[in-house]
């Protein structure tokens, strides 16, 4: 048994909220009052909001584009509120309300608008409604801030031939794919400085086989620079 005593217990989801490699659970009171976290592996009950009324929804999702997992809720009815917890990475989690007087009887998290973050769908229940919340985090892709180059890039390439990338965050770091003439590579030691992308990537050296065709040499790493021009990413080689 992980707890007694928590009525009205209504969700409970798996998840490792601090970073540490062990599962953890997070459960919400969703017929009474109360979100918590069950720590791993002994699964010690930690209090993050006592006095929330009826958050009888529950979706874990990272929100705030950071790589670890925050939380959604909403309450049963249209007389409490719809509130999120930014988790710091460490299982500190912060409040923050999104509506009020929302009911609901389900919540998901979906990139709505194919802006690049997770938006806030939920069912509304005794609200006699259906909605879902904009995610306000801000996608200036300019920003020196890593989150905002996370995505899918068209890119200018040095050699003027057309490229793809697609980068994400996993465990708090940039991770990278990259495609071009040639097939996809992984991208390493990607870094943010001074509002510029900075990666390395394998390529290949030497002559094509045929005009517009792939160099057939060994692989070489190279280091790009890359900066956004209007829609895509224009890249530099060092």
């Amino acid at each position: 048994m992980l707890a007694d005593n928590q009525p009205g217990a209504t969700n409970i989801m798996p998840a490792d909220l601090n970073a540490d490699g062990h599962v953890d659970y997070f459960a919400t009171r969703g017929h009474g009052r109360g979100v918590l976290w069950f720590k791993g592996p002994d699964f010690n009950l930690i209090e993050i909001d006592p006095e929330i009324l009826a958050p009888h929804s529950l979706d874990l999702a990272d929100l705030d584009n950071d790589g670890d997992l925050d939380a959604i809720t909403c309450s049963k009815d249209p007389v409490g509120v719809a509130a999120w917890y930014e988790n710091n990475s460490k299982g500190l989690f912060t409040k923050h309300i999104i509506d009020r007087n929302q009911g609901s009887y389900d919540t998901r998290t979906i990139d709505m608008d194919s802006d690049g973050d997770l938006d806030v769908l939920i069912a509304g229940h005794t609200s006699n409604n259906v909605v879902w919340y904009e995610n306000p985090l801000d996608r200036e892709k300019t920003s020196t801030s890593a989150r905002h180059f996370l995505g899918n890039w068209a890119l200018k390439q040095p050699d003027g031939t057309a490229g793809w990338m697609m980068l994400s965050m996993s465990d708090g770091k940039l991770k990278g794919e990259y495609w071009a003439v040639g097939g996809g590579r992984a991208l390493t030691d990607i870094v943010v400085e001074d509002g510029k992308l900075l990666f390395t990537r394998k390529i290949r050296a030497g002559k094509p086989e045929f005009n517009g065709g792939p160099p057939t040499g060994e692989r070489v790493a190279v280091r790009y620079t890359a900066k956004v021009d209007g829609d895509a990413l224009k890249l530099a080689q060092h």
